[in-house]
């Protein structure tokens, strides 16, 4: 797109928004910084939470965000904003799995949730920043309904690489949900070793498959390792190697050449989106998010939604695997669950970058051009397989100065591990405050006669704030043993969980409260489709059971039929008046027809954030209509473009 057709669009959108006003009551724009972390029951996320009153204007200093979480704990659980964000930390589970934030603000009556993911083990993380790079000389197209990549060319004129791995071939499908390649004459390589395939199946992040080849001279049926071919003695499925039908979806990419970040981000390069056969639109760089379903582009750049004009159009300054640059422009996004909006323009300037093999980052300037225009960079570093380094730098407003930073070390039967974080204001009121935490843990080691590891280790923590002429310092050290159960089978498809953390800390000559912190969870398949997972959480300890109490009950339920979707989530603390009940509900009508709706409540000691949102949706092949019923506004709602209540 040319500058002058990108200024055309920024000032239609500017005069577009101006003339609609929204309902919105404030919202809450939650972030997670590493975005991906270990559940090694020590490391820590920082969730920082924007709020902004319907206006677009930031919330007064000191608005009390309140901070809970699933299976995990904060160190800080209601927090002030400072310059209209306010920040927690968050503790590792000891178990992998999403964990589901909730951020509330009851002086707004606005609520939203955050997923933020724990990994087994340091070598997914590393895994997590591979990505495959796809080439052709003829045919590329990605089709967004099933997430499947297909490339044609002759002699070989489709390249794919990811890692060390490369597939030269004539003919080659990537489904995206399992990075799984099916190639027609095809030559794979791995590191050194090269292997000529007739028919191709691979998984590459298994690094294995099957082929047709040339084993010893003849032709057989091979299982593959790496790419070292060895005959299979009951020979291979002629079905392996089959194609997907993509004739069945109704929206693709066409490109010169692709990156794909596996359940993160799409890059195309010449991109040229087609609904049907029909293209719409040619554009030199376009980003597109995995797993994004059949929406056009232009559902995510524009929407109408709780009474205001939605706006979210990236301009790509610069767009490759190492280097990505955008300017961003953004109006009354929905930050928040049911009728929550704010109004004003955003512009960012947005890019992320790979130093090297082992360095990644971002840098991103908001709200340019306006009195509360902030800067925040972002920066994680790997030295080898031992060690890595997470920082996170913050001018938000400029005036005042965020910083945090993750240190890990593994040693020979040890981990040691540093979290530190400091704040501090340029103007206004006075504030400052530092933290920093240090564990040294040992590595888990198997409990003889029962199915599980155990850990222990050493921590030190030391702090100290001054708030509006308020100085508070202290500084403790302590004891901590992990305990994680190996997942029992109790039926078929259920799985009951277990973990517990017992410490004990002193501050000075004084001991602490003896503190535990335990995890038990069944999960279970209701169908092919629909699972149920029930936990309870037992916390001991001087400050989270005394805010939240020590009982607390949560479940996740996510049910899918032929014509009704539903997504819960609730927890309530058994000995305190806390609870949270999350639902999506959405149930087909007919092939056009459907009813849905969002409920949200929030409550903690009396105090209640609630909305519920109904809506009749109308699909017209691609996009929907839908008209919404806010029952806490009390407010009819139109939605053009999208329904995105799921």
């Amino acid at each position: 797109m040319s500058g002058r057709r990108l200024a055309r669009f920024l000032l239609s959108a500017a005069l577009l928004s101006l003339g609609v006003g929204a309902f919105g009551t404030g919202s809450i724009r939650l972030s997670s910084y590493p975005t991906l972390s270990v559940a090694d029951g020590h490391s820590t996320v920082t969730i920082s939470a924007e709020v902004r009153q319907s206006d677009g204007s930031k919330v007064a200093d000191g608005t009390p965000v309140r901070f809970t979480a699933s299976g995990a704990s904060f160190r800080e659980s209601d927090v002030g904003t400072v310059d209209g964000v306010a920040r927690a930390v968050l503790v590792a589970p000891n178990e992998p799995g999403f964990v589901r934030i909730t951020a509330s603000v009851t002086s707004i009556g606005t609520v939203n949730t955050l997923d933020v993911e724990f990994v087994k083990d340091r070598a997914a993380l590393s895994a997590a920043r591979r990505y495959v790079e796809i080439s052709s000389e003829a045919s590329l197209f990605y089709s967004n309904q099933i997430g499947v990549f297909s490339a044609a060319a002759p002699s070989r004129g489709v390249r794919l690489r990811y890692g060390d791995i490369t597939i030269n071939a004539s003919d080659l499908q990537l489904d995206s949900a399992g990075l799984v390649v099916v190639a027609v004459d095809a030559e794979l390589t791995v590191g050194e070793t090269s292997l000529e395939c007739r028919r191709l199946r691979y998984t590459l992040p298994q690094r294995s498959g099957f082929a047709i080849a040339t084993v010893d001279g003849r032709l057989a049926g091979c299982e593959l390792k790496g790419a070292i071919a060895s005959v299979a003695e009951g020979g291979v499925d002629p079905a392996a190697f089959e194609f997907r039908d993509v004739g069945t979806s109704q929206t693709s990419v066409h490109a010169a050449s692709v990156v794909f970040f596996p359940n993160r981000e799409i890059q195309f390069r010449h991109a040229q989106v087609f609904v049907g056969d029909t293209r719409v639109m040619s554009m030199p760089l376009y980003a597109l998010k995995a797993h994004s379903g059949p929406e056009l582009f232009t559902d995510q750049v524009i929407g109408f939604e709780n009474g205001s004009l939605q706006v979210n159009y990236p301009y790509y300054l610069n767009l490759s695997p190492t280097f990505t640059s955008a300017l961003r422009l953004r109006s009354g996004q929905n930050y928040g669950r049911g009728a929550s909006s704010s109004r004003g323009f955003f512009l960012d300037l947005e890019s992320t970058y790979l130093a090297g093999a082992d360095g990644e980052g971002s840098v991103t300037l908001s709200g340019i051009g306006r009195s509360d225009m902030s800067l925040s960079f972002r920066h994680t570093q790997r030295f080898g397989e031992r060690s890595s380094v997470s920082a996170l730098l913050d001018f938000p407003n400029f005036n005042s100065i965020y910083g945090g930073i993750n240190a890990y070390r593994s040693f020979k039967g040890y981990t040691a591990t540093l979290s530190a974080n400091s704040s501090s204001s340029f103007s206004g009121e006075k504030y400052e405050s530092q933290r920093a935490d240090l564990s040294v843990t040992t590595d888990r080691k198997p409990v003889p006669g029962l199915p599980g590891t155990y850990s222990v280790g050493l921590t030190m923590n030391t702090s100290r704030a001054s708030f509006f002429g308020r100085r508070t310092e202290q500084s403790g050290y302590g004891l901590r043993a992990q305990w994680v159960m190996t997942p029992q089978r109790l039926w078929q498809g259920a799985v009951l969980t277990n973990s517990v953390t017992l410490s004990q800390l002193w501050s000075g000559s004084d001991a602490k409260p003896f503190g535990v912190v335990a995890t038990t969870a069944v999960s279970t398949n209701l169908n092919n489709r629909s699972n149920l997972r029930l936990a309870y959480d037992y916390t001991k300890d001087s400050f989270t059971s005394s805010f939240f109490g020590s009982h607390r009950v949560t479940g996740e339920l996510f049910w899918s039929d032929s014509n009704f979707l539903a997504s819960v989530f609730g927890g309530r603390s058994l000995d305190m008046d806390s609870m949270n009940v999350f639902a999506d509900v959405s149930y087909l009508l007919g092939p056009q027809w459907r009813v849905g709706g969002v409920f949200s409540l929030d409550r903690f000691r009396g105090e209640t954030v609630e909305d519920q949102t109904l809506l009749l949706g109308y699909r017209m092949g691609l996009r929907e209509i839908a008209i919404t019923y806010s029952m806490r506004t009390g407010r009819f709602g139109l939605e053009l473009l999208n329904a995105p209540f799921r």
